[in-house]
C-alpha cells in the first residue's frame, strides 16, 4: 500500500534467467540469514519483467541499505542449478529513501529506477543510491530524445559524402554517406555528437532508414558504376525489418543493389549473420568496417559475406601500425577481400598504404566530406597523373 512507502525502497533489474523444466524457479535457500529474503516487515514485490522491488523497514539508513544491496549482489551472482544446467544472474540495484527522495509511491519508484539506470550504466552487478543530479540528468536525456525525434520530423538532417579512391585506377570508386545534423542552436553537428545517443534510445532505426532512402536517391546523380556507402549500426541489424526496408528503398529509388555498399562495424558483425546473408543475396555490397579497432573476429570475417575490409584509421596513422596493417592486408588477400585504408591525411600515409597493398583509400588528403552538389570536381579528379606506374595493389 502507498501509505507503507515512507521507508527505504530498492528496485532491482537484471538479466532474464531461464526457468527450469516445469516453469518453477529453484527455491530460495532458506534460513533467516539468507540475503535474498527481505527484512522483517519488508515484503518483496514484482513490478514486472525482470525487475522486483524490496521494501525495507526502519529508519532511512544509507549504510544499512547499502549493506543489504551488497549482500543481494553477492548472493545472486552465485551459480544456480536449473535442472542440471548451471546459470548465473547479473543484478543491478537502485535505492531511494523516504521521505528524503519522495513521500509517495510513484515518486520513490521513479527515483529508485533512476538510480537503477545509473547502476546499469556504470558496469552492472552494483548498486547506486538516488541523487538529485540523476533527476536532472533524466530530464536532460528526455529533452535530447525529444529534440532528436523532432529533428527527423523537421528535416534537420543532411548527408555529406566523402570520396573513396581506387588506388589502382587512381579515381573515385565510391562515396561514403556521412550524416550531419543542422541543429538550430548548436549549428552543424558531426555524427559523434548524436549517433551514440540515437543508438542508445533506438532512434537509430528510423534515422538509419532516412539515411538509406536519402543516399539511394542521391546515388542516381553519381557516375555510372560508382557505389554509395552507408554505415549501418548494430541496432539496425538486430531489428527485423532492415532487409524489407532496404528492398523498399532500392525499389523507390530505382537504384541497382550493386550500387549500394553497407559498412558494418566489427562490433555488430559477429551477431548479424542472418541479415547479412540476406543482404548479400540481394546483391548489396558489404564491408567489415573499422577492422583492427578491437578484438576483431577472424571467424566472422571468414564466415560472413563481406567483400571488403575497411581498416581502422589507427592502422594507417603512423609507423606503429605498419606491421599490423601489412598483416591484415595479407589476410584480406588470402580471403579474397579488397582492403581499404581510412583516415589517410598525409602523403606519407598514402605512400605507406599503397606500398602495403591496399586496394582503396579515403581521408582528408584525398577529399573531405562535402554536400552532394560539391562532389562533381572531385569525382573527375585523378589521384595520380596519367602514365604513373600502377601500384602493387593493382
Amino acid at each position: 500500500m502507498r501509505r507503507a512507502l515512507p521507508r527505504p525502497r530498492c528496485v532491482q533489474g537484471g538479466q532474464r534467467h531461464e526457468r527450469p523444466r516445469g516453469g518453477r524457479r529453484p527455491p530460495a535457500r532458506g534460513g533467516p540469514a539468507d540475503p535474498r529474503r527481505p527484512a522483517a516487515g519488508g515484503p518483496a514485490g514484482a513490478p514486472g519483467g525482470d525487475e522486483f522491488a524490496i521494501l525495507l523497514g526502519g529508519d532511512a539508513d544509507p549504510a544499512r541499505a547499502a549493506a543489504t544491496a551488497e549482500r543481494l549482489v553477492a548472493s545472486l551472482r552465485e551459480p544456480v542449478d536449473l535442472g542440471g544446467r548451471e546459470a548465473t544472474v547479473g543484478v543491478s540495484i537502485g535505492i531511494a529513501f523516504a521521505p528524503g527522495h519522495g513521500d509517495d509511491g510513484d515518486t520513490l519508484l521513479k527515483r529508485a529506477d533512476l538510480a537503477l539506470y545509473r547502476a546499469k550504466s556504470e558496469g552492472r552487478n552494483t548498486y547506486r543510491i538516488f541523487a538529485a543530479a540523476m533527476d536532472r540528468a533524466a530530464k536532460a536525456r528526455h529533452r535530447r530524445e525529444v529534440d532528436l525525434r523532432l529533428a527527423l520530423q523537421r528535416g534537420e538532417f543532411a548527408l555529406d559524402y566523402q570520396p573513396v579512391f581506387d588506388l589502382a585506377r587512381g579515381r573515385v570508386a565510391a562515396v561514403e554517406a556521412l550524416l550531419r545534423w543542422n541543429h538550430p542552436v548548436r549549428g552543424r553537428l558531426a555524427p559523434d555528437a548524436f549517433l551514440p545517443f540515437a543508438e542508445e534510445t533506438g532512434l537509430i532505426v528510423p534515422l538509419g532508414e532516412w539515411v538509406l532512402r536519402s543516399a539511394l536517391r542521391d546515388a542516381r546523380a553519381l557516375p555510372p558504376g560508382m557505389r554509395v556507402v552507408v554505415n549501418v549500426a548494430g541496432a539496425q541489424l538486430r531489428q527485423g525489418g532492415l532487409v524489407s526496408a532496404l528492398r523498399a528503398a532500392l525499389s523507390a529509388a530505382g537504384t541497382p543493389p550493386d550500387r549500394l555498399e553497407l559498412d558494418i562495424a566489427e562490433g555488430a558483425a559477429a551477431a548479424a549473420g542472418g541479415p547479412l546473408t540476406e543482404l548479400a543475396a540481394l546483391g548489396i555490397g558489404l564491408a567489415f568496417d573499422d577492422f583492427g579497432a578491437g578484438a576483431s573476429s577472424l571467424g566472422a570475417l571468414q564466415r560472413l559475406p563481406f567483400g571488403r575490409i575497411k581498416l581502422d584509421r589507427t592502422l594507417s596513422a603512423g609507423p606503429d601500425g605498419a606491421g599490423l596493417m601489412s598483416a591484415v592486408i595479407g589476410l584480406g588477400r588470402a580471403l579474397g577481400r579488397e582492403v581499404v585504408a581510412k583516415g589517410v591525411e598525409t602523403e606519407a600515409q598514402l605512400a605507406a598504404v599503397r606500398e602495403a597493398g591496399c586496394t582503396g583509400a579515403q581521408g582528408f588528403l584525398l577529399g573531405r566530406p562535402m554536400p552532394l552538389g560539391e562532389l562533381a570536381p572531385v569525382l573527375g579528379r585523378a589521384l595520380t597523373p596519367p602514365g604513373t606506374r600502377r601500384s602493387r595493389s593493382a
